[in-house]
């Protein structure tokens, strides 16, 4: 069975309030992008854009971030997809270090040899590329799971510094834990402050 199709979203339509072009203007002072606003405000988003076109606001800088994001996105597609195929090269190259080998004859009246695996030699540098193989996959997987945690660790700044931001009355005052000492009479040496000083 097909799942049912979810209805678009009711749009509010005709002029914006003064509020309404505040809260735009607001947002967009937030960075928020056309389709944000305009899903926030429950407006079409050919509203959201006519009045900020009439009002001046642009969306480049948010545009230009959507656009790096993307190329972001897309160099760690490429680099997934670049680590399996040296994976994959890895493996091909390890198959060789075990697998019969033709070395061609070097002088005139040898014949070519078939040896059942190379020679030390050729299976050492061959050892020596898969490994340098493997190296690098783990340099790039490293590298974009460095990235990723760094990516996580600012979203979750951005959203409590927003959760802050819409909860904030007043300043921010941390609650203290009850003192486990309040009924234990004086701290040690409290008794003698003031002594020596002169009236």
């Amino acid at each position: 069975m097909l799942d049912e199709e979810k209805p678009e979203p009711k749009r509010v339509r005709g002029p914006l309030s003064d509020a309404e072009k505040a809260r735009i203007e607001q947002l967009h002072a937030d960075d928020y992008g056309r389709n944000q606003i305009a899903e926030l405000m429950g407006r079409p988003w050919a509203t959201i854009t006519k009045y900020c076109q009439r009002a001046g606001l642009t969306f480049a800088r948010h545009d230009a971030a959507i656009g790096v994001e993307k190329q972001r996105i897309e160099g760690a597609q490429r680099r997934a997809t670049l680590v399996l195929e040296m994976l994959d090269d890895a493996e091909r190259l390890r198959e060789r270090m075990f697998a019969p080998t033709k070395y061609l004859a070097k002088f005139n009246g040898d014949s070519d040899k078939i040896l059942p695996q190379p020679i030390p030699q050729d299976q050492a540098n061959l050892a020596k590329a898969v490994t340098t193989l493997i190296d690098s996959t783990l340099k790039i997987e490293a590298y974009d799971r460095a990235n990723s945690t760094a990516d996580v660790a600012r979203s979750m700044l951005g959203r409590l510094g927003d959760l802050i931001t819409a909860n904030a009355s007043g300043p921010y005052v941390p609650r203290m834990p009850d003192d486990p000492f309040a009924n234990e009479g004086p701290v040690p040496g409290e008794e003698d402050q003031g002594k020596g000083e002169t009236a």
